[in-house]
């Protein structure tokens, strides 16, 4: 099983109303981070369904999304909420010319997953681990390749979106 389709598990394991998975309370940074995962691996079953609808099962869990996504918010427009954290994270530990490449319109800067693991430290990652049940160098490997895109997907005007915004666009 791969890192978003073990995201989509969480979330259906828990009823896609909270991300407490196997140990406890999720930090915000976790939350963002998978949550960005999820809002991806949402927009990929969208796009290959064929117009249908997605009644039950899935489709409850994941039309919650965006009431979730905007309360990851919670005040991007003044840089906070869990996303404002993740991103402050990677600029802290040396990384935030990916973030800003990933945000802004253009070409997004790929990481390596040594990268990857240094900006985001090692409790963010054990927690990662334990939300995920991915090994770290899979969970690393496979993450290095969905959080550009999802953070790009997720940031199409080149900011972080309000909290209006994001409940028109996945609800």
């Amino acid at each position: 099983m791969g890192l978003l389709d073990s995201i989509l598990g969480n979330m259906m394991g828990a009823g896609g109303a909270s991300m407490q998975g196997r140990g406890g309370a999720t930090s915000p940074i976790v939350k963002a981070l998978m949550m960005l995962l999820a809002a991806k691996a949402f927009q990929h079953y969208r796009s290959g369904s064929q117009g249908g609808s997605m009644g039950g099962g899935l489709g409850d869990i994941l039309g919650g999304l965006g009431g979730l996504l905007g309360g990851l918010l919670g005040g991007a427009n003044a840089g906070g909420g869990a996303l404002g954290g993740l991103f402050d994270q990677f600029r802290q530990n040396g990384y935030g010319d990916h973030v800003d490449s990933w945000v802004s319109p253009g070409q997004n800067r790929r990481i390596a997953p040594d990268e990857l693991s240094q900006a985001l430290g090692p409790g963010t990652l054990d927690e990662l681990e334990q939300q995920t049940g991915l090994p770290r160098q899979q969970l690393l490997s496979e993450l290095s390749q969905e959080l550009p895109d999802a953070v790009d997907q997720f940031t199409p005007d080149g900011r972080l979106p309000t909290e209006q915004e994001v409940s028109g666009r996945w609800v």
